[in-house]
């Protein structure tokens, strides 16, 4: 009763001491009516079934299991036995977690291929950003090849990466064509250059209005595209002639412009991040980003003072 009597509290009006175990009727009556079943167990049944609960969460044994063994779940989505599902769920997430430890290197190799091979450590190789990618897929292969040996399962989960990247790369390119369209229509009904034009006549403070002017539709655009690097990569062309037109460094303008996007991107509900981080949490991309526009205008004010100070 300590252990099971709970169970039912979910389930009024109970029609008998188990209604817990299925809505099916006819099964539960069948469960009532088998001697080997609803009856007291022994201290020492429950005692070593806790050890061994205990023993199977733990780490070390779970990693001890058959990596290539395929382990299905399954689970009612009211059953108090397993917390209405939340308990299966932390299962499955602890069986994924406990996957060979040498994997949670490889998504770091990138960054380890590009500072090794860097003039910081060792300049005899150039290595690029793409190069030290396609090696590091390369090696992550060939660890997961080595690790299941299944060239026909490696090859089937890599396959899921290309899929992905393939995902990635058809949204990056619609997001680039958005916002350079936005970019041409705005350069095409003379919007750019009236606004260059307006800062560059004020001689005073022509310069940080150029800043400030150039900053705001670099935030807007990639607001209305949710991607930073699509804003910039359309409006980076007109940077040096907004420069040029109030004797700014091209560089001092063109920094602050690029760091306004990327943090603009956190303040879009439809970036990427944010839908993703938005669906994690449970909130809408509108609740998450009400947290935090705040800080991005705070970073873009940071923003200015440093490219003032350093550029």
């Amino acid at each position: 009763r300590m252990v099971f009597g709970a169970y039912n509290g979910a389930f009024h009006p109970n029609r008998t001491a188990f209604d817990w175990i299925t809505s099916d009727e006819q099964m539960v009556d069948s469960y009532v009516a088998d001697p080997y079943c609803g009856f007291d167990p022994t201290i020492q049944l429950y005692g070593e079934m806790f050890y061994g609960m205990v023993e199977n969460q733990k780490r070390e044994n779970l990693t001890r299991m058959q990596t290539d063994l395929p382990v299905h779940f399954f689970s009612g989505a009211l059953d108090p036995v397993g917390s209405n599902g939340h308990g299966v769920k932390k299962t499955v997430d602890a069986f994924a977690d406990a996957g060979p430890a040498h994997y949670a290197i490889l998504p770091i190799l990138p960054l380890f291929l590009l500072i090794i091979f860097s003039p910081m450590v060792y300049n005899g190789i150039k290595l690029g950003l793409v190069t030290a990618i396609v090696v590091s897929i390369l090696i992550a292969f060939l660890v997961d090849l080595v690790t299941r040996r299944a060239f026909k399962d490696v090859c089937k989960s890599f396959q899921a990466f290309f899929e992905g990247m393939g995902k990635v790369f058809t949204s990056t390119v619609s997001l680039i064509i958005c916002a350079e369209l936005f970019a041409f229509g705005l350069t095409k009904i003379g919007g750019i250059s009236t606004m260059i034009q307006m800062a560059a006549a004020q001689q005073d403070v022509g310069l940080y209005l150029m800043l400030f002017v150039m900053m705001g539709i670099m935030a807007i655009a990639t607001i209305v595209t949710g991607s930073g690097n699509s804003a910039f990569f359309a409006f980076s062309p007109l940077l040096p002639e907004a420069a040029a037109s109030v004797g700014y460094n091209t560089m001092a303008l063109v920094v602050p412009v690029q760091l306004a996007a990327s943090l603009a991107r956190p303040m879009s509900p439809i970036s990427g991040v944010i839908i993703a981080v938005s669906g994690i949490a449970g909130l809408t991309p509108i609740e998450l980003i009400r947290r935090t526009i705040p800080v991005m205008v705070l970073g873009m004010v940071v923003n200015v003072i440093a490219a003032q100070i350093f550029l």
